[in-house]
Parts: structure tokens; sequence; C-alpha cells
């Protein structure tokens, strides 16, 4: 006979009440509470793995940002996005009149004194040696300053520091737009090898520990991977960069500018502060600038008895 049975109990509820009947129950409904009881006891004390479900983005873990070093109106781009570039590959071409107009000026001050000092070079006799001497000096001086303005010319071709896909969208719409030294236009990135960036909160932060287990889905075509952690979570004001673009891209934060953020923006409470990283498998093809992926992270080892204890604790 079964230990305990509800079919058996809704029938007895009718059956006739007699002592001996009344002893089972007592006795049975005992041994069922005290099974559940350590089964609850066992469940509380039994360690397992924190779970973390939330979304989060892959990038490039070889993503460049390649700014201009002069200021200038764009005036051409040679290259569109998607494209494969190569190291010193031109990318677009500035404008810039005062730059242009010195080196036309270094140009006819280098002809000049060039063409002085063979002319001085073919008339003068060995009395006139100071004056050949004097020459070569200036020669020098006018060579100089003219490699010094066409080397500040050159940096009006914009070039790739190094090999990848050009991940920007939309270059067209750069055109004709004024940007000043230092502004990064264009990002070059190789999409072999991603690097996922996952925000958290700070409670998930404090779960998480190297080597996690990882398992996602690319929320664009459906695929799994497996991947684990290997850079804890870290506050965002060390990874601004990387905060903005989980940010604005997977999770409603600041609206995304043309120029790369680097300086503090006010948050809401809500959003996440901390980002872990693990490398993930990609493609050696240009898919977008940004891929989203859900993820679920298994991370440490924790007793269901502190969970409650902790949800209590907030109730109270």
């Amino acid at each position: 006979m079964p230990l305990f049975s509800f079919k058996f109990l809704a029938a007895s509820s009718k059956a006739p009440q007699t002592p001996e009947f009344l002893l089972w129950k007592k006795r049975h409904t005992k041994l069922l509470i005290t099974t559940a009881a350590i089964i609850t006891l066992i469940s509380l004390f039994t360690p397992s793995r924190y779970i973390i479900k939330t979304q989060g983005i892959a990038i490039p873990q070889n993503l460049h940002f390649i700014s201009v070093k002069i200021e200038g109106q764009i005036e051409e781009i040679f290259v569109k996005t998607g494209q494969w570039v190569n190291t010193q590959t031109p990318l677009l071409k500035l404008s810039n009149s005062k730059v242009q107009a010195e080196l036309t000026a270094a140009e006819t001050d280098l002809q000049r004194s060039r063409l002085n000092f063979f002319e001085l070079q073919s008339s003068s006799t060995w009395s006139d040696q100071s004056k050949i001497t004097e020459a070569i000096e200036q020669f020098k001086a006018t060579e100089a300053h003219y490699y010094s303005i066409k080397a500040l010319a050159d940096e009006l071709v914009l070039k790739s520091s190094s090999p990848g896909y050009i991940l920007t969208p939309d270059l067209q719409r750069l055109k004709g737009t004024f940007v000043t030294a230092g502004t990064p236009l264009l990002k070059v990135g190789n999409n072999t090898h991603l690097k996922l960036l996952i925000p958290l909160t700070e409670a998930e932060a404090r779960q998480v520990e190297l080597k996690s287990k990882v398992r996602g889905e690319w929320i664009a075509t459906g695929k799994t991977f497996s991947t684990s952690i290997e850079l804890l979570p870290q506050r965002k004001a060390l990874f601004p960069e990387d905060y903005f673009e989980a940010a604005f891209t997977s999770f409603g934060g600041p609206a995304p500018r043309q120029t790369f953020a680097t300086q503090e923006e006010s948050l809401e409470k809500s959003y996440p502060i901390y980002i872990a990283e693990a490398p993930i498998a990609g493609e050696n093809t240009f898919y977008r600038e940004q891929m989203r992926v859900q993820v679920i992270i298994y991370g440490k080892k924790v007793l269901a008895f502190n969970r409650l204890k902790n949800f209590i604790s907030k109730l109270l």
C-alpha cells in the first residue's frame, strides 16, 4: 500500500472514522510532514549555481577608432561600410585651405632656395665659399620646413591604422562635415574574434567569477554558442566606451553620437553599471557594427537559504 495517496484520502473522508484509521492517518501525516521538512532543508542548504539571464552585445576584439590629426572639412570618402581595408589604406580626404596654402608656399620657397644654391655654386669661386655654405644652410632649413608642412598635409588623407572591416554605418553622411583634430571618425575591426560585453547590476556582478559558464543565443539568427567569463565585471567608469556602446545599443541608454563618448554622462539608476567580458568566435565577414545576444550566466554556487534570507531582508 502506498505511503500516501490522494485518492485514498479523498475516499477515506467518506469512510467511517475508526480509531485505527485516525491513528494511521496521524502517523502518516506526521511522516509526510517530516519528509517534506527534510527535503526542504536539504534543498535550502544544497548549493546551486546563481543564474543570470540578460542581454549583451558582441564587438570585434580588435576594434580601432581612427581619429583625424588635423582639422578640416571632409572632401572625399574612399571606402564604404563593410569594406575590408589593410593598414595604410586611404579612407577619406580632408580639405584645409590654410595647410594647402602653406604647402604651396613651402614648395615655392624650396624651389627658389634650390635654384639660388645651384646658381651660386656654378658662378662662385673658392673665395665665395662662405656664401656657398650660407646657401647650403638656407637650403637645408627651407627643405626641413617644406617636409614638416608636407607631413602635416599628408594627414589630410586619413589612413587605416590596422586591417579590418569598416564598421561605421552610413559613411556618406560624413561628407562635407567639418571636424576638429582628435575627432574619431571611423571604426575598423576584425570580426574573426569577438568580445562579448554583458552589462550587469551590482548585485549580479558579485555573483560572477572567472570562468563562469555562459550560454548564449544570437538574437538575429537564433544560433547558440557557449563560452566563459574571462574578465570579471568592472565598474563602467573603467570602460566608458564599452559601457556606452552597450547602453545605447541594447539597454536604452544615452543616444548614439557621431563622436566617441569619453566624458561622464548622467545615468538612470536602473542602468547597469558593471560590464563582464567573454570571448566568442565570430565570422570573418562583415555582419553589422554590433551584434546583440541573449545570454545565461552560471555564476557562483549559492545556497537557496541565503537567497531566501536576502529576499526576506529586502521585504522587512
